[in-house]
């Protein structure tokens, strides 16, 4: 209310007058801590919404997450998986030609290269190296 309702005791003329300007305050003041009361127990209904609102969105915004992780592994291994395809494709033909030209070093090194190490060396490299010419035309 304004300063002017409620004026200093000392201004006030008599005392029936300062009596009900009194009983007017105390009913005010009941008022507003009602008010309070009120405004409190709505903003301890919005806070319990807000908490709720909050874990949902914490709870969706980890499923997005990992659901986004899911699918980068899912091509990441479909990305492997081509270029594991390729390589075991071009360390084949290598093979094939191999054994029909000649293998490198001549007949003496046939022993070598057909040893199951080797191949599987020649499977890693050959993956990698598709895989790393994959990444360096596909970055950005």
């Amino acid at each position: 209310m304004s300063p002017n309702k409620y004026p200093p005791p000392e201004q006030i003329p008599s005392a029936e007058r300062q009596r009900r300007l009194y009983v007017e305050a105390v009913k005010e003041i009941n008022h507003l801590r009602q008010q309070v009361a009120n405004e409190n127990v709505i903003a301890k209904e919005f806070k319990h919404d807000r908490d709720d609102l909050k874990a949902a969105n914490k709870r969706i915004s980890r499923n997005l997450v990992t659901m986004t992780k899911r699918e980068e592994l899912a091509k990441a291994a479909q990305k492997s998986g081509m270029w594991s395809g390729a390589a075991g494709t071009t360390v084949s033909i290598a093979y094939l030609y191999w054994d029909h030209a000649g293998f490198p070093g001549g007949y003496n090194w046939e022993s070598f290269w057909e040893h199951d190490q080797v191949f599987g060396l020649l499977m890693f490299l050959t993956t990698v190296i598709y895989g790393s010419v994959w990444k360096a035309l596909h970055q950005g």
